[in-house]
């Protein structure tokens, strides 16, 4: 028999069950007295109406054991999340393991991303084959993987793992089989045509509307922005950012004179389109546009070029990532830097930034991803990462890997938002974390209920 290990939910179940028992005992001493007395007045006509008009008392609910060994567990994991993180880990497991749902995920993330097990979650996805064709290309938002493969037009949702097939592909030019982007909240796409040309249609439609610029075009890092394209076109001259209307084709905007490195950044509504751009000789310049009528809001001069930079609505700024390895945070409606911090990664390469709910800012780089405060700096959460061929940083935090291969990750740095997904992969992380099962003495002092151990980890 398993020795007995007095917890808090099970102490409150017996106070709860000794309060009942003694008021059931008073209870049951005031109605015999009283049947008692009614029984000395009844006349044998009254037996049949006092029948008929008792009432039985309803049977005590039964007692959920399960479901309080299960809120035990979770809270003697949550107990020892700094004391002991591997113990920790394991309790968390096993209570995935009774009730494999989003809560008891959730538990396990929060153990694993501890400075006591120090690790970062990540889950691997497999995308279709497409050798010989174009790059894939992700959404702003991290959420999809556009790519063409065996001449179809594939969407590999990264919420649902789901692969959608979207139609066949144009016509490809001669040396590519094409490449294409789409928005699954407006519904429109962009696909390359032949010759250069780029066609603009609906997600799930037919794509007829020729996009021409007269000069080679290619899409910028975030391209549909709302009911507007965004393009990079090239010539001699330079390199210009033009904005397109999504439904028409016409153009809207047209920013000439940018230099490398220059890119888009967006906010969330779409409303303003952010172009960061290199001034030779003289660092670099954030541009900010409203998209419905392109005119400019605000340009700010930068001592050093921004590589990426993205929108906060909520706090009307824009931050930067600088080929500095700085921070730069600017008031959209006076155009003043407001903030400038030092990053972990003094020269990063491949950048993409994002802002997590809690407003603070990821950096994802060729080789690293760190958490950074705007207004003071890096956090110290930081993982490094390689074999990266481009990176978004999704609105929970979460950092979407496209591999140099043919594979995605899902990188969990800090935010614990792997829970609701497949969780078969960072599951067996956690066994590889923790490095061994409950043992015997920790199971008989630690699990309630006379279950016999069960390995985690086998």
């Amino acid at each position: 028999m398993k020795p007995m290990r007095f917890h808090r939910v099970a102490a409150a179940a017996i106070a709860v069950a000794l309060l009942s028992t003694a008021c059931g005992s008073d209870s049951e001493q005031t109605d015999t007295q009283a049947t008692s007395e009614q029984a000395e007045g009844a006349t044998a006509s009254d037996t049949g109406t006092a029948s008929s008009t008792s009432q039985q008392a309803s049977p005590p609910a039964a007692r959920d054991f399960a479901a309080e060994d299960l809120e035990a567990i979770l809270a003697e994991s949550a107990s020892l999340k700094d004391e002991d993180p591997t113990l920790s880990l394991l309790l968390a497991m096993e209570a995935n393991r009774r009730s494999p749902d989003q809560r008891t995920e959730q538990a396990v993330l929060d153990v694993m991303g501890t400075s006591g097990v120090a690790v970062t979650p990540s889950l691997s996805v497999a995308l279709p084959d497409a050798s010989g064709c174009g790059l894939p290309l992700g959404s702003e938002n991290g959420l999809h993987i556009f790519q063409v493969s065996s001449r179809r037009l594939i969407r590999n949702d990264l919420t649902t793992l789901e692969q959608v097939d979207h139609g066949p592909a144009p016509d490809p030019s001669p040396d590519d089989c094409g490449s294409w982007v789409g928005d699954v909240d407006t519904g429109s796409r962009v696909v390359s045509g032949t010759d250069g040309t780029w066609l603009l249609g609906s997600l799930d439609g037919e794509s007829d509307v020729e996009l021409n610029y007269g000069r080679r075009m290619e899409i910028a890092s975030r391209t549909i922005v709302g009911n507007r394209v965004v393009f990079r076109a090239f010539d001699a001259s330079g390199i210009a950012m033009v904005v397109f209307d999504a439904t028409t084709g016409a153009v809207i905007a047209e920013v000439e004179g940018l230099a490398e490195p220059a890119e888009i950044t967006t906010g969330g509504d779409g409303s303003q389109i952010g172009i960061t751009t290199a001034v030779p000789g003289a660092g670099g310049q954030v541009i900010v546009l409203d998209a419905q009528t392109g005119e400019e809001i605000v340009r700010v001069d930068l001592v050093e070029a921004s590589v990426d930079s993205r929108f906060d609505l909520d706090t009307g700024e824009v931050v930067a990532a600088t080929v500095g390895g700085r921070l730069l945070t600017i008031d959209i409606a006076t155009g003043e830097v407001v903030a400038d911090v030092p990053t972990t990664n003094a020269s990063p390469r491949g950048v993409n930034v994002g802002i997590r709910p809690d407003g603070l800012v990821v950096i994802a780089t060729a080789d690293m991803i760190e958490v950074v405060d705007r207004r003071s700096g890096p956090t110290g959460v930081m993982t490094s990462v390689d074999e990266v061929l481009f990176q978004r940083v999704q609105p929970n935090g979460l950092v979407m890997k496209v591999k140099l291969g043919t594979g995605t990750e899902i990188i969990d740095v800090d935010v614990h938002g792997l829970a609701g997904l497949p969780a078969e992969q960072w599951l067996e992380q956690a066994c590889e974390v923790a490095g061994r099962d409950l043992t015997e003495a920790e199971w008989d002092e630690l699990i309630p209920g006379n279950q016999p151990l069960q390995p985690l980890c086998a």
